[in-house]
């Protein structure tokens, strides 16, 4: 779904939608946190829920995606 897309179908089918991209997020993190076979810190978590939700529903034009974007290196190793 496109970011115009979602604001013409209302402010609470927006939230459900965003609740379901978060859990879809953590979901993928939680899976790769536990293949890794080792230990993470709940900021390297939440670092790589983030990597998930913007590259799987980017924001464009949202303050925090296009910071994430210009940070965000795909051939970098996550650490």
């Amino acid at each position: 779904m496109s970011g115009n897309a979602s604001l013409v179908i209302g402010p609470e089918l927006n939230k459900l939608i965003s609740s379901q991209q978060s859990a879809v997020a953590a979901t993928l993190a939680a899976a790769l946190v536990t293949a890794s076979g080792r230990p993470h810190s709940i900021n390297e978590v939440l670092g790589l829920m983030r990597e998930i939700q913007f590259s799987l529903y980017p924001n464009v034009g949202s303050g925090h995606y296009e910071a994430w974007k210009k940070s965000f290196d795909g051939d970098k190793a996550h650490q």
